[in-house]
């Protein structure tokens, strides 16, 4: 019994301490973060690794219970990375000039860009190419075509690759 009493005003004086102290305490937090990335990277790691079944379980009940909730996330996340790349490379096919979003994509210059790109992202597409673009800078390299457009181009790297190999 003396021992919950104990525990009980340990308990609030702790509170009182973090609600006084904030600010200190997150400062603290910050730099042992920064100072020990390794450290945390490792343990985090392990962590993950040891208690996967659990972490695993965890995430789908709750993927199952705010479902619709995290699919409006993705969409909002998938827009905002889409505009980000579109603001950078130009919101406008660069042969034809067309600008509905909905229709546009992101083209690599060098046909030999998506074998490096497909490499990077193991097979990856889609969404993945906003994502990996925006990891990497955003470099140069990419231009935006209209998906007709893109279309186009490939038929066309394709038709000159077959009169190659016939000559």
């Amino acid at each position: 019994m003396r021992n919950r009493i104990f525990k009980s005003q340990r308990q609030k004086y702790r509170k009182k301490y973090r609600d006084a102290h904030r600010e200190e305490i997150a400062l603290y937090q910050k730099t042992y973060r920064k100072n020990h990335k390794k450290e945390i990277k490792i343990y985090n790691r392990q962590y993950r690794k040891e208690h996967h079944g659990h972490l695993n379980a965890a995430s789908v009940l709750y993927g199952k219970k705010h479902k619709k909730e995290l699919g409006q996330k993705k969409k909002q996340r998938d827009k905002n990375h889409r505009k980000i790349v579109f603001e950078h490379y130009g919101v406008q096919c660069c042969r034809c000039g067309i600008s509905d979003i909905d229709v546009l994509t992101i083209d690599h210059i060098k046909p030999v860009g998506g074998k490096k790109r497909r490499k990077q992202l193991h097979g990856g597409s889609g969404h993945s190419i906003y994502i990996w673009l925006i990891k990497q800078n955003l470099p140069n390299g990419y231009q935006t075509l209209c998906r007709n457009c893109n279309w186009k181009k490939f038929l066309r790297e394709d038709i000159l690759k077959l009169i190659k190999k016939e000559k």
